[in-house]
């Protein structure tokens, strides 16, 4: 796990998907290695390998934090808000309480969807939902800069 570790922080995604890839064959039922490969392959643009593993980490464990909010940001990606609506929610009901950095994340994401789309108020409330998700002082930050600069352009 720290080879996966260092070759992600070092950029080295190809690297890291063969580490997992080993570790994989070792422990076919670790929920860390099925969600980091789900995350880098979403990393990536493999949406459909990123779906495929999130939804074996989800059905051994439905309530599973980080693996909700990834497949949720993929059907949002995929299928937009209206039909990902019901996935969006449920991540962030749970990431709320568990992982409220991915729940900062998936708003944001919701948010430039939204904004992508003409709903700006829509758009407007995910960043704020996001900025109070924030759990570090640069993400928080970042994010009411992005929030000063929506509301300046209005």
């Amino acid at each position: 796990m720290e080879r996966v570790l260092k070759f992600q922080e070092n950029n080295q995604p190809r690297m890291a998907l063969n580490a997992l890839d080993e570790l994989g064959k070792k422990h076919p039922e670790n929920t860390w290695v099925r969600t980091t490969r789900g995350g880098l392959l979403f990393d990536a643009g493999d949406l459909q390998g990123a779906h495929r593993e999130l939804a074996e980490v989800i059905a051994r464990d439905p309530e599973h934090g980080f693996a909700l909010a990834l497949v949720a940001m993929i059907q949002l990606s995929e299928v937009g808000y209206d039909e990902a609506r019901e996935e969006i929610e449920r991540a962030l009901r749970r990431c709320v309480m568990v992982r409220p950095d991915m729940a900062g994340n998936l708003a944001l994401g919701i948010a430039a969807w939204m904004r992508m789309k003409g709903h700006l108020m829509a758009s407007r409330q995910h960043l704020v939902l996001a900025l109070q998700s924030a759990t570090l002082p640069d993400q928080q930050e970042s994010i009411f800069v992005r929030l000063a600069e929506f509301d300046g352009t209005r």
